[in-house]
């Protein structure tokens, strides 16, 4: 892998004998190393990928007659300035020595800046033989396989899945390794070289032996306690949502009862204006009968008449279907020369002036049914009564 890193960028490209010796040399060591020991996945790993792919860039020619050719000047002096820190600063983390950068790229580096030209001459590429890199590799990693034992517990990790496996079987003769899972079945068989990788790649990781049970236990703790968090989320949403739904409905039910109050409020209204129109109407037609001058003498005596009116007089009034409707006088304001009527069940059914009442009387809209009782009679009739049982002897009042 990390030949075929290098050969990747090195392939095409124009490096002076310092470059292409350096990236041949320590630097391939620091990037098998990073592999080895960081993993392919590693940050480490990352920086050193991004690394090899500036150091060759910033050898290459720059083309004077492109049109973005200041931009790659400018590009390549800012490169300059901090690419041998980073690349010795990597160096250092992996115990190499860092003479190597200054040596190399740091010389050539100089003459850029200077500007001079860097001399370049041709090489090759590095071997890339499978079988010599996986014994290279082997050879690195074998005496961590080779110390495993029968029973051992590894988490093994394939994209985002991580499962448990237990190494069953070790034939150290044939370089085999089999693995189970937590049932029992076949979960995984490698070669040792293979096994290397997974581990140094950080796929494959073991499991201190003290830990397994607690490892375990942890897990189902961990899946019971999301499952538990899981149904109370479920029921926590399931009531907010009963609760919106509780209140939309709360909210449509009010809108539709004042909806209904304001529709019934109208109609009444509009019922109210209607009966107020027939009235009038009426009004308007007794008015004009009254005043015929035929009618003279019946409005005089229908004047008395209406006059002699008292409180419980009962008359048949125009009700606004045009039926007579009846009605008695509960009320008389003399002041304001109002008469005010009700139903038999105390509802109001119509207030007139004298005038009104006299026009409605003479068109025939009108009847007097009961002229009542003036109320001052039936208390005089109260009081002469009183007075004459007061001379009486109890035995005269009681018949005895």
């Amino acid at each position: 892998m990390a030949a075929e890193l290098i050969n990747a960028a090195m392939a095409g490209a124009s490096l002076p004998a310092a470059i292409s010796e350096f990236l041949k040399g320590p630097w391939f060591g620091s990037i098998q190393l990073v592999l080895l020991n960081r993993g392919f996945k590693s940050a480490d790993y990352q920086r050193a990928k991004k690394l090899n792919e500036t150091i060759v860039w910033s050898m290459q020619p720059i083309d004077t007659s492109a049109d973005d050719a200041a931009e790659q000047t400018q590009r390549l002096y800012r490169i300059v300035e901090d690419l041998p820190n980073e690349v010795r600063d990597l160096l250092v983390a992996l115990e190499h020595s860092k003479q190597a950068t200054d040596d190399a790229i740091g010389a050539a580096h100089f003459k850029v800046i200077s500007g001079e030209g860097l001399d370049y001459e041709p090489f090759t590429l590095l071997d890339v033989d499978e079988r010599a890199l996986r014994a290279s590799v082997s050879k690195a990693l074998m005496k961590r396989v080779s110390a495993l034992t029968e029973g051992q517990w590894f988490t093994f990790t394939e994209g985002d899945e991580s499962t448990r496996i237990k190494l069953v079987l070790k034939l150290s003769d044939a370089g085999q390794l089999l693995f189970t899972n937590r049932n029992g079945m076949k979960a995984l068989e490698k070669r040792f070289d293979e096994f290397a990788y997974f581990m140094s790649s950080g796929a494959v990781k073991p499991i201190p032996t003290a830990a397994v049970f607690s490892t375990t236990l942890k897990t189902y703790i961990d899946d019971a306690i999301g499952a538990y968090e899981a149904t109370v989320r479920a029921e926590a949403e399931a009531a907010a949502m009963a609760e919106r739904e509780q209140a939309s409905r709360e909210a449509s039910e009010a809108k539709a009862r004042a909806d209904a109050a304001a529709l019934a409020i109208s109609e009444a209204e509009s019922e109210a204006r209607r009966q107020e129109d027939i009235r009038q109407l009426q009004l308007e037609k007794a008015r004009l009968v009254a005043e015929r001058t035929e009618n003279a003498a019946f409005v005089v005596e229908i004047c008395e008449q209406v006059a002699r009116l008292a409180i419980g007089a009962w008359l048949m009034l125009p009700g606004p279907d045009g039926k007579p409707t009846e009605g008695k006088l509960a009320v008389r304001i003399s002041s304001a020369d109002k008469l005010i009527f009700v139903s038999r069940s105390g509802s109001k059914v119509g207030e007139y002036v004298s005038e009104q009442l006299v026009q409605l009387l003479v068109a025939g809209d009108c009847s007097i049914v009961d002229a009542g009782v003036e109320f001052e009679d039936t208390l005089a009739r109260v009081v002469t009564g009183l007075r004459i049982d007061r001379n009486r002897s109890y035995d005269d009042l009681t018949g005895s």
